[in-house]
């Protein structure tokens, strides 16, 4: 039998002799709900020995306690120069607002310029996209108000001539029509 078992890979002695051995029932088993309770331990150790685990966790914690102090120095420095650094760009940005017109300008054409030299090994075309975006960045910075008026009237002529676009690929059937059979009149 055991070689039977052997050749079918279970030949291990321990495996053999369970599958050879008797299936015993038992009449009084345990119910269905003592299965998942927890059995009860006795401990057996003295509750005041500290045991292996205790150590290991109390050297971990030996260890880990000036990292954690350097952490959280490193964390409260980088937290006070946030917000050194926060007030330091509120302050620049307010000088900006209410500054000359000429200092104004500089601050536009300065970010126009460092726009155009980030682009400035790539093409014509990305030289061109960065100064614009650059300058308009600073601008917005510079005239909050103005920009979003700027931006709202952009978006308005963005979607009266995406309609006249869409009508130009569409073809003259796809625009709507009055009941007088006149084309509708633009808005923009």
């Amino acid at each position: 039998m055991y070689r039977t078992l052997k050749r079918l890979g279970l030949g291990s002695p321990i495996i053999a002799a369970s599958l050879c051995a008797p299936v015993v029932y038992c009449k009084e088993g345990p119910r269905p709900s003592d299965v998942y309770l927890e059995p009860k331990r006795e401990c057996k150790t003295n509750p005041n020995e500290v045991t292996e685990l205790e150590k290991c966790i109390a050297k971990c914690r030996t260890e880990i306690e000036p990292i954690k102090e350097g952490v959280a120095g490193f964390a409260s420095s980088v937290s006070e120069f946030a917000t050194e650094s926060a007030r330091a760009v509120g302050a620049n940005v307010s000088y900006l607002r209410r500054a000359p017109q000429e200092v104004q300008i500089g601050a536009i054409f300065a970010s126009t310029l460092l726009g155009s030299l980030l682009g400035f090994r790539r093409g014509l075309f990305r030289k061109v996209w960065y100064g614009t975006l650059g300058g308009a960045s600073m601008a917005a910075v510079i005239f909050p108000t103005e920009a979003r008026e700027v931006a709202w009237d952009g978006f308005q002529m963005v979607k009266c001539y995406g309609k006249v676009a869409y009508n130009f690929i569409a073809g003259p059937g796809a625009a709507p029509k009055n009941s007088n059979d006149q084309p509708k009149k633009r808005d923009c």
